[in-house]
């Protein structure tokens, strides 16, 4: 017989003799087997696996990109409300913030107690390339801000002005009058030399450089004018299409690259690259009365924002113009800010003082303004 297992042939019995299986036991487990029942795979529970897995994947991916929604949503909050509360001084303003309400972004940075404090939010700071400064105010919604012409245009003639009054000025006298004095006495002593041993050719000559550095000696100062005043034009020509610096209270700052120049009054203009600025209205100097109590507000000797008093001293006539008097301190660096009433309206724009005097100061009546552009 042949064993069912391994099919080696053998003689019958109830083991194989070569693998050794039982005979009955081996048949008994054939047989179980192929009664046991067969398990199907169910489609149902196939598909509510699937859902599951799909469930648990979205639900993960929905977590993780809320999460970095937020976080992307903190960043942008953060990154509008420092851009909201101003801008650092050594920072020009970035074009976003022009997009924003000026008013607004003043009055959170700033917020004024009082209606100086308003005008001063409307008040403005002004640098140029050649180092002058002064100030300004903004007249309108639409951020227009005036200031004197003489403060944002390089002069030349006072700037001249200003050299030849200056102690450098004197020093420069002094130096270049010790150099031809030296001059003189070494050609006197090279004179007399020459006169001594009989070279006359060259005594002249001499006498003509010696009259030629003694002119020179008479006319130093005229000399110094001319040289200091070309210096001065050529600086006038690079600084023609230079820019200037304008500040507000909250330390943003502009680039300003357009000015306006009234022809007949001290007045310049320009704009603001923003939208819905403060402003200070303008009221009528001819209602002022002796007495009334006016304010200044400006960046006297770089000292921003300060704001000074006095009262209305009288109209003051001059070159057929008239001008605002009043003792309210206006200080370099005062020149184009605004002499506000103390209802916080501005009746004129400052513009000069009296040489020799304290606290004389005048200013353009605002109602020039109307016509300063014509």
């Amino acid at each position: 017989m042949k064993c069912p297992k391994c099919e080696a042939e053998q003689v019958a019995g109830e083991q194989c003799e070569s693998c050794g299986i039982y005979f009955a036991k081996y048949h008994a487990s054939l047989k179980n087997k192929s009664q046991a029942p067969v398990k199907k795979k169910s489609k149902g529970g196939n598909t509510a696996l699937l859902f599951s897995l799909i469930a648990g994947v979205s639900f993960c991916l929905f977590f993780v990109f809320n999460n970095l929604d937020e976080d992307e949503h903190l960043k942008k909050s953060s990154s509008l409300a420092q851009d909201y509360n101003g801008v650092s001084k050594d920072e020009p303003v970035p074009s976003s913030l022009s997009e924003k309400s000026v008013k607004v972004r003043l009055e959170e940075a700033r917020p004024p107690k009082n209606i100086i404090e308003k005008a001063r939010n409307a008040t403005v700071f002004i640098e140029t390339e050649w180092g002058a400064t002064g100030s300004g105010f903004i007249i309108d919604d639409q951020c227009n801000v005036v200031t004197n012409r003489h403060v944002v245009e390089f002069n030349v003639d006072e700037t001249l002005r200003g050299f030849l009054s200056s102690p450098q000025y004197q020093a420069s006298i002094f130096r270049h009058q010790q150099e031809l004095i030296t001059q003189l006495n070494g050609l006197r002593l090279e004179y007399n030399q020459q006169i001594a041993f009989g070279d006359q050719f060259k005594a002249e000559e001499t006498k003509k450089n010696f009259l030629r550095v003694e002119q020179d000696l008479k006319n130093l100062p005229e000399i110094i004018r001319k040289k200091a005043l070309k210096k001065i034009e050529r600086q006038a020509f690079s600084y023609r299409y230079s820019s200037i610096k304008a500040s507000l209270v909250d330390g943003s700052k502009y680039t300003i690259n357009a000015v306006e120049f009234s022809d007949s009054d001290d007045i310049a203009m320009f704009k603001l690259d923003g939208k819905d600025c403060p402003y200070i209205i303008a009221k009528d100097p001819d209602g002022l009365a002796q007495g009334d109590k006016l304010l200044t507000i400006g960046n006297p000797s770089g000292l921003t924002y300060s704001v000074t008093a006095g009262i209305f001293s009288g109209f003051y006539n001059a070159d057929e113009k008239t001008f605002l008097q009043t003792d309210a301190a206006i200080n370099p660096g005062n020149s184009g800010g605004p002499l506000i009433t103390v209802d916080g309206k501005v009746v004129g724009i400052n513009t000069m003082v009296l040489r020799d005097a304290q606290n004389i100061g005048f200013a353009i009546p605002i109602n020039r303004l109307k016509t300063a552009f014509d």
